[in-house]
């Protein structure tokens, strides 16, 4: 990590009588006459919303000046503010990132300094330069980086979950919201928050309303688990020893349930996995079907995916990237070749436009699962399929199959919005009366139920 800060942005000439300010001949008499001055440089003042835009924009237009440079490519692909956070293969490469990036911002007065680093070599050199920055861990963009282990974790909130009495909505969401989890690692134990807030919002409980005794058990429950799970403690590294060479898949999971959906993302190398993302979502209080929550899961895990590749592919060589799901209603849509809804078609589409291939998963090793219905913060520490994905995941030969031409595989709802839902090859639908059953939209009441079980698990 190197940091940058620098009041060295010079103002063009004609641009500096908008800068004018008076100040005492004589600062020692108030009463002296007053002369008018004017900046040279920009004024970056604390507090002032156009500063960090006029440093990035001036950091990036010299970027470009230069970018026939490989090193100031990758400065301006991975700055923020005033911090870019960087990694390369080797030492060596991280030696020469060093230098090269010390001298091009040096060639426009911005010192670089504050560096941290895993590498040796690097600690160093930046120690001899009078620019290392001696700290067990460092801030990365909202989280924490512990540099011995090479591992994340996230950053304390300001405040411990409140254990008096008198707990209210107002409360429980502005803790909730402290929680930063960017990347989604521990999203199976933070959506228990967000359905408990829902579950309030469905009780219509005002702001500053308190919550009853059993509700006030769930929650200080669930608040101490979203306190232990920030503990919890990631790899920096997705895979050890790797190469520029290496090429990787991309494997995002889909799953939805009548609280909740989202999806989680894997890479693999060879016989190796490794978690990089997840985004979950609660329910919308007007309740959809269960194969539209599935569409929609998979929606999720397409965009989700997109974002992924657009952030790795400079970095690695992905391939080839597939779509898991446990629902075969939604796989049929995405195969169907008949005309859907167009609230169906028109999130179909963008799912065919992205990815490549579509798999059928079975939901007991689905990791998403855990999005949907929430663990404990010891479950998740200790859980494999969260961490690396299904046992299967890094044996090909072991990947379940799934025929979409079987038309007793077909799962449908039965109620009438649903029942344009075919198998693509037949001409009436395939019902499961088990499955429809479950999918069968419920009252508010049984709702509400559905969420306090989730909760309680």
């Amino acid at each position: 990590i190197l940091r940058k800060h620098s009041f060295n942005v010079r103002l063009h000439p004609d641009e500096r009588k908008f800068t004018k300010f008076l100040w005492l001949t004589d600062v020692n008499n108030i009463d002296s006459p007053l002369k008018v001055y004017q900046f040279k440089s920009v004024l970056f003042q604390v507090g002032a919303v156009c500063s960090p835009f006029i440093l990035n924009a001036v950091i990036k237009t010299h970027l470009d000046n230069n970018c026939d440079i490989n090193t100031a490519n990758q400065m301006k692909d991975n700055i923020y503010v005033d911090n870019v956070i960087d990694g390369v293969y080797s030492e060596a490469d991280a030696v020469k990132c060093y230098s090269e990036s010390t001298s091009l911002m040096n060639s426009c007065g911005f010192n670089l300094r504050a560096w941290s680093s895993n590498s040796p070599d690097l600690c160093e050199l930046a120690t001899r330069d009078n620019k290392y920055e001696p700290a067990d861990e460092v801030s990365v963009l909202g989280m924490r980086w512990k540099i011995t282990p090479d591992v994340l974790t996230h950053s304390r909130v300001n405040s411990q979950p409140q254990v008096a009495s008198f707990i209210t909505k107002r409360d429980i969401v502005s803790f909730t919201a402290s929680v930063y989890d960017p990347l989604g690692l521990i999203s199976p134990v933070l959506v228990r928050a967000k359905l408990f807030i829902q579950l309030l919002w469905k009780l219509k409980l005002e702001w500053d309303e308190p919550l009853s005794p059993e509700l006030y058990e769930q929650w200080i429950l669930i608040a101490e688990d979203l306190t232990a799970a920030r503990d919890n403690q990631i790899n920096r590294k997705y895979f050890d020893k790797t190469s520029p060479g290496d090429t990787y898949q991309m494997h995002t999971f889909a799953d939805a349930s009548t609280s909740a959906y989202g999806a989680v993302v894997f890479l693999r190398r060879q016989h190796e996995t490794a978690l990089v993302m997840s985004k979950t979502r609660v329910a919308p209080k007007s309740e959809l079907s269960l194969p539209k929550l599935e569409l929609m899961a998979a929606l999720i895990a397409t965009r989700l995916g997109k974002l992924v590749l657009n952030a790795l592919s400079d970095k690695f060589n992905i391939t080839e990237h597939f779509l898991w799901s446990d629902s075969q209603a939604t796989l049929h849509w995405i195969n169907s070749s008949k005309k859907l809804p167009v609230f169906v078609q028109n999130r179909v589409q963008e799912i065919r436009d992205f990815t490549q291939e579509y798999k059928y998963c079975p939901t007991v090793d689905n990791p998403a699962d855990l999005l949907t219905r929430g663990i404990s913060a010891n479950d998740l520490r200790s859980n494999p399929k969260w961490n690396y994905g299904p046992s299967w995941l890094p044996d090909q030969q072991m990947w379940s199959t799934w025929d979409v031409n079987n038309a007793t595989q077909l799962h449908v709802n039965i109620m009438k919005e649903d029942d344009d839902l075919v198998n693509p090859d037949t001409t009436s639908p395939v019902i499961n009366a088990q499955t429809a059953r479950e999918a069968t939209d419920e009252s508010d009441n049984s709702g509400v139920q559905r969420i306090i079980d989730i909760i309680q698990r």
